[in-house]
């Protein structure tokens, strides 16, 4: 709300400075037709004006600068009061909107401040998470402090006390959302002792607890397939194979935004003629094989169409075009091009690709060649009716899906 606000404020500010030279013309113009009483030529008029518009241009500034400061205030603030009363996260999240935001100027300094306490509230963190025995807030503290500080003493610290960490506790009990969303971090900074054998069961437990925590199906698959393919000869990679089964059956009964996400972007890969790339799509076997058409020109009824992944059989695709049937030729080299509308409907299987059925649809012919170019008669006929293209594709899922 902030960035849009200041954004504005800089818009106007420029366009009514880029204005100013045109608004003097017109204002000249309207004095020499008489429409205006102001002498603009004597130079006193045209000063007041100038001068009005300057204040309305600084105004705005001044406005948008003093609008920036005190959010800034409020957010460090906020930040440290949040850090005080230890609620670390949360006060990192309002540092984080000082460093990260776009601004006019700095003229309290918070960015600064912002970025020394952000540092600062990391320590605390990791401090306090050791003494209550959380290793894995204090891997996330540290895993802050590496990201935040660029003083190397700060950095050569935090490695020792991740190295000592991970070499005390079994890396899995460290899970948590936060450090799982900070592994590649610690990895890129090579601060992770033996790797190979570390990181391995942190993933899988990451992937579980995306899971169990936030049911989140598509970070969970990507966190499986990651461990599988970068250690694929760990203990922790067979796991996370029949754990990835797993998910992608779990994936295939969602009828929330993920499931339907992989509806929708399945549907796209299949009418562009390639396999749905999702194993979910239609895994549940058992399930009557059920329809999406992701079109506007009509809508599927309830009991054959798809509402989660697993009954995503297949696809209902359609194209439109014209097709010319006729040219007319006129003297001087004139042309133009009699066409009918045409609808094609294709079903085909959502894993294979393979067209079921299909249909063309055309719409009426169109008038003949006008005698001359210039009788504006329409080339096209009408467009094919797309009730009949619905009770076509109705029989056809009726015989394949229902049918079955």
């Amino acid at each position: 709300m902030k960035d849009t606000f200041i954004l504005s404020g800089l818009c106007i500010s420029i366009a009514l400075m880029m204005l100013l030279p045109i608004l003097v013309i017109v204002l000249i113009q309207l004095r020499k037709q008489g429409r205006l009483n102001i002498d603009l030529r004597r130079g006193r008029s045209l000063k007041r004006v100038l001068l009005i518009l300057a204040v309305v241009v600084v105004g705005i500034g001044v406005f948008a600068v003093a609008a920036e400061y005190v959010q800034d205030s409020s957010a460090y603030r906020k930040g440290v009061q949040a850090c005080q009363a230890e609620d670390f996260l949360t006060a990192v999240d309002f540092f984080d909107r000082i460093i990260f935001n776009s601004r006019f100027t700095d003229i309290g300094k918070f960015l600064d401040k912002a970025s020394d306490e952000k540092v600062s509230c990391f320590d605390q963190m990791a401090a306090v998470s050791k003494t209550n025995g959380d290793y894995g807030m204090a891997l996330v503290a540290y895993a802050g402090l590496i990201a935040s500080s660029a003083d190397q003493s700060v950095f050569e610290s935090a490695r020792t006390e991740v190295e000592t960490i991970f070499t005390q506790n079994d890396p899995a009990s460290l899970a948590n959302i936060e450090i799982c969303e900070l592994i590649d971090i610690l990895k890129e900074q090579s601060v992770v002792p033996q790797q190979e054998t570390t990181l391995p069961p942190l993933y899988l437990a990451c992937g579980r607890i995306y899971l169990q925590e936030r049911e989140d199906f598509k970070a969970a698959i990507d966190t499986y397939q990651l461990l599988i393919d970068q250690y694929p000869d760990s203990e922790a990679a067979s796991s996370a194979a029949e754990e990835l089964e797993a998910t992608y059956y779990a994936a295939s009964l969602d009828t929330g935004e993920y499931g339907k996400s992989l509806i929708r972007d399945s549907w796209a890969q299949v009418c562009d003629s390639e396999p749905a790339t999702s194993p979910a799509v239609g895994l549940v076997q058992s399930e009557p094989g059920k329809a999406w058409f992701g079109g506007s020109e009509f809508e599927l009824p309830g009991a054959v169409q798809a509402s989660s992944p697993g009954q995503f059989h297949y696809a209902i695709c359609i194209e439109r075009g014209v097709k010319v049937i006729e040219s007319c030729f006129y003297s001087g080299g004139v042309t133009s091009s009699r066409g009918k509308h045409w609808l094609s409907v294709d079903v085909r299987d959502t894993r294979t690709t393979e067209v079921i059925s299909a249909q063309t649809f055309f719409g009426s012919n169109p008038r003949d060649c006008p005698k001359t170019v210039t009788e504006g008669y329409k080339l096209t006929g009408s467009n094919p009716s797309n009730s009949s293209a619905f009770d076509w594709v109705m029989e056809i899922l009726d015989g394949i899906i229902t049918g079955q």
